[in-house]
């Protein structure tokens, strides 16, 4: 029995000194190409059940009402990947008050919108998916993440329940990382 236990504390030693003389050399710094860039990656439950990806485009703008209230915006706008069932997907958040660039947060989808004209603060969207039918389905619940905001890209998830107006739902959660559109 003795016999076994310096038999493997060699094995280990023998083991151990060429990690420790490993362990001192210099780590050289990998630069990561990004492949999720511009892309998107969502999966659809409820009247479609897919996954859903393609490439993802943003846009920003600031501007103000004729009454005088400024608002930014944030358009995304998610078009589909060849191969894939024919979609697509745009998502617009504008913020009150705001004459600067967006910023990172949690933007809840705005409940009982009456247009694009009041310019309602929050998230407002849709999806076309051909499919289902000729008619788009309306952001109803649900948020949008912005993890990350550059001028070139932007980062996050969505997690928002669409409905129709015939009554069908869809729920599409995922992320995306935006490039700037062209």
């Amino acid at each position: 029995m003795y016999h076994y236990i310096i038999k493997s504390l060699k094995v280990g030693f023998w083991i151990l000194v060429p990690l420790l003389f490993i362990s001192n050399a210099e780590v050289v710094p990998i630069e990561l190409v990004d492949n999720h860039k511009g892309n998107y990656y969502f999966s659809a439950t409820g009247a479609l059940e897919e996954s859903l990806q393609g490439k993802v485009f943003f846009g920003t703008s600031t501007e103000s009402t004729i009454e005088g209230i400024s608002y930014a915006s944030l358009s995304l706008e998610f078009l589909n990947q060849e191969g894939m069932e024919s979609h697509a997907i745009k998502i617009i958040i504008s913020k009150h008050n705001q004459l600067q660039t967006f910023k990172t947060g949690k933007y809840h989808v705005t409940e009982n919108i009456e247009g694009f004209l009041n310019r309602s603060e929050g998230v407002f969207g849709y999806v076309n998916i051909n499919a289902l039918s000729e008619q788009p389905f309306f952001s109803d619940k649900g948020a949008v993440v912005v993890q990350q905001i550059t001028k070139n890209d932007v980062r996050g998830n969505i997690n928002i329940a669409f409905a129709s107006n015939t009554g069908e739902r869809i729920l599409i959660k995922g992320e995306f990382h935006a490039v700037k559109s062209p």
